[in-house]
């Protein structure tokens, strides 16, 4: 009864080369007392290993019956990736430089053990202009992940304008065909006038917009850019007039910018920032009663300067209407929603203020459901208050202006006062003001009353005796502005003039004599020399500046000898080609900038 002595294979670990893979598990050996040969069996899947530990059995059974078994371990392992196959790389065109979907293509991954594996991907929806590189991703069931890659290119490519193609070949302007809007509608360009205005285009928080539409003003021929990413807008124009820039965007207040123009140029116009309208809004209805008086009041701004609002009172007696861009006038009927949006800094301004003007406060005075250009007319004034942030005294003049869009100018109004507000019989309440800072009250429109000057924010506890404001009437809704004069410190100085000449090509009457053959211009440092070709009236030009990689380097000076005590920082602004060079130059005598230009644009050409 002594069953067989039973020796199995060595256990084995292997890779997977299919979903069940076949595996030469090798020969068990087994010896019997009495039987010479015995065969041993085993239970090995007959198809292949699937992948994991498989415990193969082997048997061994002698013609007596006497068996014995022993086991065998096959490792079938799975470490090797997907084959994932991307889609070829794609080049997409983008018309209006914004974002474009397309058909990118699918991508195919295969494993092998468990054959068609899934594919993810990190797509966007839409993709910028430039090169965005998609990554696929596949994981296996055992985890191992393959990735590919695949490169999505856009380019901008601005639709083919009529207008472009009345850009004679050869003049300045041809390098620039591709920019001009599509809905240019001038007949012909002025091949020795054909300029470019651009600019950038910001949020409060300095990030480009996308998609804000940028007009020259009073002028549709030169039709319309739209900002891109990176929020650049290009306008060609016929220089040598004074154009403004119209920038809209419909998620912020309109924006305008003057730029003077020359000949066959690039301007630059400031970067500006749009800003939202304020969230917080006043239904007002006016009920045909004298007495009645609705207050709004603007979200608070604060910042170094100190907090500030804008106070509006209305009668109810009042009426308005819209006067719109083309001289119509709707009536306004049924309650009127207002709001009063603070430019918070000189960069966000409706428009650019007059040279005499210094930044000081200015406010987008709105009713819900105008457009931007519309003026609302008020048949009563409305009186506005605004914080005396600043402290500015008592009974100073408050210079009070509007912004009008539709002329593009800023329009002087009568001016204001700071003023204070008082309460004469100490219970507690407004009931005056005083305009001349003799701490009495005023009676402004000399009816005999006191109380009619503080109307509508007496008795409110927002409103306190001894806060001060700046208080003006005004019978529209339009930007309006308060802002001082510039007072400059004592001992200030103007910049330095630009000398008559900067660094570059200009002819001494010494230079060309220097050597012969040959010339190095002083103030250009540019080599250059002429060969002749013997036999030929030919010769060979060369020229150090036409080099590839050659920079011009232009010596600005910007401080002079001495400099008043009074000065805080010294900066220079060089607007080149459409490209602005900044410079933080030390508050030092006898300073220069070196600028240093590769002789390039913007990067249209």
């Amino acid at each position: 009864m002594v069953p067989p002595v039973l020796t199995v294979p060595a256990a084995i670990t292997l890779e997977a080369t299919e979903p069940s893979t076949i595996v030469n598990i090798g020969t068990a050996r087994a010896t019997d007392n009495v039987n010479v040969t015995v065969i041993p069996t085993h239970n090995a899947p007959v198809g292949g290993f699937p992948v994991g530990v498989t415990t193969v059995t082997w048997t061994a059974t002698d013609v007596a019956g006497n068996s014995s078994s022993a086991t065998q371990l096959v490792t079938i392992t799975d470490t090797t990736v997907a084959t994932i196959i991307a889609p070829l790389d794609v080049n997409l065109v983008s018309t209006d430089g914004n974002p474009v979907a397309g058909m990118i293509g699918v991508a195919t991954a295969t494993d092998l053990v468990d054959g068609n594996v899934a594919v993810t991907d990190n797509a966007p929806v839409s993709f910028p202009v430039g090169a965005t590189t998609v990554i696929y991703t596949a994981t296996d069931v055992a985890g191992n992940l393959a990735t590919a890659t695949q490169v999505v290119t856009v380019t901008y490519t601005p639709p083919s304008s009529p207008a472009a193609a009345s850009i004679l070949d050869g003049s300045y302007g041809a390098l620039y065909r591709s920019i001009v809007p599509v809905d240019a509608t001038i007949a012909a360009y002025d091949a020795k006038r054909f300029s470019i205005i651009t600019g950038i285009v910001h949020d409060l928080n300095g990030q480009p917009v996308q998609g804000a539409t940028t007009r020259v003003h009073n002028h549709p021929e030169y039709g319309s850019s739209t900002t891109d990413i990176t929020g650049r807008y290009s306008l060609p124009v016929d220089g040598g007039a004074l154009f403004t820039v119209d920038i809209t965007q419909p998620s912020y207040l309109m924006v305008q910018r003057q730029v003077k123009t020359e000949w066959n140029q690039i301007y630059s116009v400031k970067t500006v920032s749009l800003i939202a309208q304020d969230t917080k809004a006043t239904t007002i209805t006016f009920d045909g009663n004298p007495a009645t008086k609705i207050v709004h009041s603007s979200t608070p701004v604060t910042d170094v300067d100190g907090t500030r609002a804008t106070h509006l009172v209305f009668s109810g007696n009042t009426t308005a209407s819209v006067t719109h861009a083309d001289g119509s006038v709707t009536p306004l009927t049924g309650p009127v929603t207002v709001r009063a949006t603070e430019f918070v800094r000189p960069d966000t301004m409706p428009g650019d203020l007059p040279p005499t003007s210094a930044f000081t406060y200015c406010a987008d005075l709105r009713v819900d459901g105008t457009a931007t250009t519309d003026s609302v007319q008020f048949s009563k004034p409305v009186v506005m208050y605004v914080d005396n942030f600043l402290g500015f005294p008592i009974g100073e003049v408050v210079p009070v202006g509007y912004y009008d869009r539709v002329k593009a100018v800023w329009v002087p109004s009568d001016n204001g006062v700071v003023v204070q507000l008082l309460d004469t019989n100490t219970d507690g309440i407004v009931d005056a003001l005083d305009s001349t800072g003799d701490g009495l009250a005023n009676d402004l429109n000399g009816d005999g009353s006191f109380a009619d000057e503080v109307a509508g924010i007496a008795g409110d506890p927002a409103y306190v005796a001894g806060n001060s404001y700046w208080r003006a009437g005004i019978t529209h809704f339009t930007p309006w502005d308060s802002n001082w004069p510039y007072d400059l410190p004592p001992g200030a100085i103007a910049p330095l003039a630009l000398p008559s000449f900067v660094e570059g090509e200009t002819n001494c009457p010494y230079e060309d004599n220097r050597c012969v053959g040959s010339q190095v211009s002083v103030e250009s440092r540019i080599f250059s020399e002429n060969i002749p070709i013997p036999g030929t009236d030919l010769k060979l030009y060369y020229k150090s500046s036409r080099t590839v990689g050659y920079k011009q380097m232009i010596t600005i000076p910007v401080t002079g000898a001495t400099l008043p005590a009074s000065v805080k920082s010294v900066t220079m602004t060089v607007n080149l080609a459409g490209r602005v060079f900044a410079y933080d130059v030390p508050i030092l005598p006898n300073q220069k900038v070196q600028l240093i230009w590769d002789g390039l644009d913007l990067g249209w050409t």
